[in-house]
């Protein structure tokens, strides 16, 4: 793991890489097993101070205090266990506020800013879209279909692409977009985006109003010109397909969840 961060620092796709060998981790959590440190490689490991000072530092700084001055350190499993869970979701409980709190924040910024551009980088690539985040500003949009140039797109999962059989255009986990601002939804949680430049290839000045119909073939979705010019807010055509923007499809988040890898684990 430690090797393919140090490879992809020089890369342009980054931030893409770290943001998807994070979420491929599993979450942390406290607790007084020994379990190492697997992205660190190490067999012991003890989460012991950080500049914020959560409860379990205080945990261990109590315990080696202990043993300074001369004293046994409480080693009940049980009552480190139940510290460790209630923990662990407090951590998980803060962390969901305040992303809650940021993309809040967030969407009250851009609400007035309806038709700005701005750089940013795909972090996530669906059948129905690309999820981007703004490079100066880390805010999350989603771009559909319909916010694409008219094309015949394919979706490779493994590839985690999306490419116009007619253009050859490719999107890519890590690509560098300039997007637009489309909608803000306060209900929703959401900010939807359009694809103005995508690799120094001017789209036009002109918003892109499209949308996407359905295709006879599974993991195939088209993009035609839309008359209402209005981003593509239906669709029709293949039910397999779904739509453009799939109801209830929520939102991707760039940050992660909380820390993963098995980092914090005290004894």
């Amino acid at each position: 793991i430690k090797r393919v961060i140090a490879e992809a620092e020089a890369m342009p796709e980054r931030e893409a890489i770290h943001y998807a060998v994070l979420r491929a981790m599993q979450k942390a959590r406290y607790g007084p097993d020994e379990l190492g440190h697997y992205a660190l490689a190490f067999d012991a490991y003890c989460h012991f101070t950080s500049p914020i000072r959560r409860y379990p530092d205080l945990i261990i700084h109590r315990m080696i205090k202990s043993v300074v001055r001369g004293k046994r350190p409480s080693d009940e499993f049980g009552h480190l266990q139940a510290l460790g869970v209630h923990c662990s979701e407090t951590e998980v409980r803060a962390e969901r506020a305040e992303r809650e709190l940021k993309k809040l924040k967030l969407l009250n910024f851009y609400k007035d800013k309806l038709g700005e551009e701005l750089p940013a980088r795909i972090t996530g690539v669906e059948r129905f879209g690309l999820f981007a985040q703004g490079e100066q500003i880390p805010v999350d949009g989603f771009v559909g279909l319909g916010a694409l140039p008219h094309d015949l797109y394919d979706h490779d999962p493994v590839a985690r692409t999306l490419v116009g059989r007619r253009s050859g255009m490719t999107y890519r986990l890590g690509d560098p977009l300039l997007v637009r601002v489309l909608r803000v939804d306060f209900d929703r949680r959401e900010i939807d985006f359009e694809v103005v430049r995508h690799r120094g290839i001017q789209r036009g000045n002109r918003p892109i109003t499209t949308r996407r119909v359905g295709s006879s073939r599974r993991g195939t979705s088209e993009s035609a010109p839309d008359s209402r010019g209005m981003g593509g807010r239906r669709a029709s055509g293949d039910r397999r397909g779904g739509a453009s923007r799939p109801p209830g499809r929520g939102s991707h988040d760039s940050r992660s969840s909380g820390a993963r890898g098995g980092r914090r684990k005290h004894r």
